[in-house]
């Protein structure tokens, strides 16, 4: 005769909810130095170089900014590029694009994209430093920070069918934060 052990469904769901806690936990980073391939120690020739950039890069007063090939994150295809501020000799910003509801965008994409996005960066970083609804305007966003890096994304249209998702990278300005 087998013996069978009889565990009530509360503890299965607890022992589910800490097992998933501590995974999400385990799994934050300590620090992120970058976006992918980009570290903020490579300068702009270096970037473009791993990422076989064509196009151009456009200067202006703000800085030079280096077109990378589009990415796809899932079902997502959103365009990137790589930043140097002005007199600054690494990349200190990769920006990640989507347009959505315009004639020029992907067919597929959505403001829903923005729900996707923020729950696969919950699952890679873990949760949120900071989570801002702006619904009148349009707008919405979150952000986590790490020593090195700070990482938003945003929305606008959010409450429409035409607007864009800004996944933003941004290197941690540490001259600045050692004066204040």
């Amino acid at each position: 005769m087998k013996a069978y052990l009889s565990v009530p469904h509360a503890a299965i769901s607890v022992l589910a909810s800490s097992t998933l806690a501590l995974t999400c936990l385990a799994a934050r980073p300590d620090d992120v130095h970058g976006w992918d391939r980009v570290n903020w120690n490579m300068t702009l020739a270096e970037v473009s170089a791993a990422y076989h950039a064509t196009d151009p890069a456009t200067y202006s007063r703000y800085g030079t900014n280096q077109p990378l090939p589009s990415v796809q994150v899932g079902q997502i295809s959103m365009r990137a590029s790589a930043s140097v501020l002005p007199n600054q000799p690494h990349v200190g910003k990769v920006c990640l694009t989507s347009f959505f509801g315009q004639s020029t965008s992907d067919p597929r994409a959505s403001a829903v994209d923005f729900e996707t996005l923020k729950s696969l960066l919950i699952e890679k970083y873990g949760k949120p430093a900071t989570e801002d609804s702006h619904i009148e305007e349009g707008v919405k966003s979150v952000t986590w920070i790490f020593p090195s890096t700070s990482i938003q994304l945003e929305i606008t249209g959010a409450e429409s069918h035409l607007g864009h998702i800004l996944l933003i990278y941004s290197a941690t300005d540490r001259k600045a934060l050692d004066a204040l």
